[in-house]
């Protein structure tokens, strides 16, 4: 018994390591580690959704379906592996365009990890993709109500109100962006437009005042 537990706490931590790779932009690296824990462990579920992370990363979301799958294919999952396999392929199925199987595929993973905020940031995009914006729009609130601290689920809310031409609600989601990143010249550049085109002219000229200091910084 304790030989297993070993076994699998060496095969966490191979996978984490490759995971941390990807996560710093090492593709090849990450790539090699999870080809070498399937050679050694045959049809290991992480490392099939690894290799699944990395062709999305390489713009192969064809092959992340096909890895994903399998992935979701093997026995013994917990709901937690689930989840998160499912993220992958609705992803993926999202960046070829297939948008009803990508929805389908994330309602599992956000009902099996709901806590998860990827699960309800690709959900969001999804239903505004398929003319569902209110849904939509209610999924991406969650990734920020999940992960408030996330640059990443505000951008894409913001982004998406503005293009809903939901102006005052973009500047809402924006003056909380410059509050997670002051320095950025962007952020407040953006919060000038939502604020501008929300009639709101005093606010966007001290918000695009901001963003010329902070480029000249």
């Amino acid at each position: 018994m304790r030989e297993a537990g070993s076994g699998e706490t060496q095969c966490r931590e191979r996978i984490d390591t490759a995971m941390a790779l990807l996560a710093g932009g090492r593709i090849a690296d990450a790539e090699a580690r999870f080809m070498a824990l399937l050679a050694d462990r045959p049809g290991e579920p992480e490392a099939l959704h690894g290799l699944a992370c990395i062709a999305r990363a390489s713009g192969q979301a064809g092959l992340a379906i096909g890895l994903a799958g399998r992935a979701l294919g093997m026995g013994g999952l917990s709901d937690a592996q689930r989840a998160r396999f499912h993220i992958t392929l609705g992803a993926a199925l999202a960046e070829e365009g297939h948008l009803e199987p990508a929805r389908a595929a994330l309602h599992v993973a956000i009902l099996l990890g709901p806590g998860d905020p990827r699960a309800h940031r690709h959900a969001g995009h999804v239903l505004c993709r398929q003319g569902r914006p209110d849904e939509g729009i209610v999924a991406l609130n969650e990734a920020v109500r999940l992960a408030p601290a996330d640059l990443t689920s505000h951008q894409e809310l913001a982004g998406e109100l503005m293009a809903l031409r939901r102006f005052s609600a973009a500047a809402v989601v924006f003056r909380a962006i410059v509050t997670l990143r002051p320095e950025s010249a962007a952020a407040w550049a953006n919060l000038g437009a939502a604020l501008l085109e929300a009639g709101e002219p005093d606010g966007a000229r001290a918000a695009l005042r901001r963003a010329v200091e902070n480029d000249a910084a």
